[in-house]
């Protein structure tokens, strides 16, 4: 410590009420720090862990720098950036906000699959390098040639120069029952042994063939009896 230069703290912890986005992840009891720590006494808080950047507490001195790229696709449309920071004696003269220059796009392509494949087909890549691309399929129901004709649109796009599609997920208008609603009111569903809950939810899958469903349960439970075999080694 001198007086004659400011005095800068720096922590990796989430502060209450800064804004997150779905990367990060929770680090102990360091996960709900209050502001109020940050006292007079430092001049320049500097703070990672939330990949956005922003100011706490409406302290323009006490700041979340943020990550220099996007690191999932929540902060697609974030703009990155540093902190420059001038100083005066053991003053903060001003904090200048520098972006950051942008070499990659995160796209997201929402719709039916035929949808999807046009949209593909009508991406442009203004960008550096390759785009990051996350795909949400919307159909009525879930159909197994679905999941297989997806799986068949990343492997054509794996050797693209224009886009890598790192994530997909699905959303169906007649979606599967949640495994609760397959039990009698009043049974917990922790009570149901994992082979009960299995067959249950065989048995409420139309989509799967009779015939198949006995190879399942057989494989579920060598599944069960292995892993109880390991536990009580």
């Amino acid at each position: 410590y001198s007086p004659s230069v400011p005095t800068i703290a720096m922590g990796h912890l989430y502060v209450k009420g800064a804004t997150i986005s779905d990367s990060e992840r929770d680090i102990g009891n360091q996960s709900s720090i209050s502001s109020d720590i940050f006292t007079d006494v430092f001049n320049y808080v500097a703070l990672g862990h939330i990949h956005r950047p922003q100011i706490v507490a409406k302290n323009k001195n006490i700041r979340y720098s943020g990550s220099p790229i996007a690191l999932s696709f929540s902060e697609k449309k974030d703009e990155k950036s540093i902190c420059l920071i001038d100083t005066h004696g053991n003053k903060i003269k001003s904090v200048k906000v520098v972006s950051i220059p942008k070499h990659r796009n995160l796209h997201r392509i929402a719709g039916s699959f035929d949808e999807v494949v046009e949209a593909l087909k009508a991406y442009e890549n203004e960008f550096t390098l390759p785009s990051f691309v996350e795909l949400l399929i919307k159909e009525d129901q879930f159909s197994p040639t679905l999941i297989s004709n997806v799986d068949s649109l990343i492997q054509e796009y794996s050797e693209s120069t224009e886009l890598t599609i790192l994530k997909n997920q699905y959303e169906f208008k007649k979606d599967k029952k949640n495994i609760n609603s397959f039990f009698k009111e009043g049974i917990d569903i922790q009570d149901v042994s994992p082979m009960e809950i299995f067959k249950t939810k065989l048995d409420g899958d139309d989509f799967v063939e009779d015939h198949k469903k006995k190879d399942l349960l057989a494989a579920f439970r060598e599944i069960l009896m292995d892993l109880n075999q390991e536990e009580a080694s």
